[in-house]
């Protein structure tokens, strides 16, 4: 029973990259999904300060809002 519990969260991380991995670019954003379902405003004081360049633009919650920014870094 241990080994199985173990094993779960890997096997359940494996099944989330595989679908994601099957779905086209334009599907994969999460930005509707955690405005609606995760309150993100407690970010916004913590990840303000933060900017940076990437591939010639900026990278900020000003530019991309708290739930663009946190899909970007994840």
């Amino acid at each position: 029973m241990k080994k199985l519990i173990y094993w779960l969260f890997p096997l359940l991380w494996m099944g989330v990259i595989y679908y994601a991995s099957d779905q086209p670019y334009e599907e994969q954003d999460i930005k509707p999904f955690l405005s609606q379902h995760i309150d993100l405003s407690f970010l916004t004081a913590i990840l303000q300060p933060i900017s940076f360049s990437y591939h010639h633009s900026v990278v900020s919650v000003e530019q991309l809002g708290v739930e663009g920014f946190v899909e970007f870094l994840g």
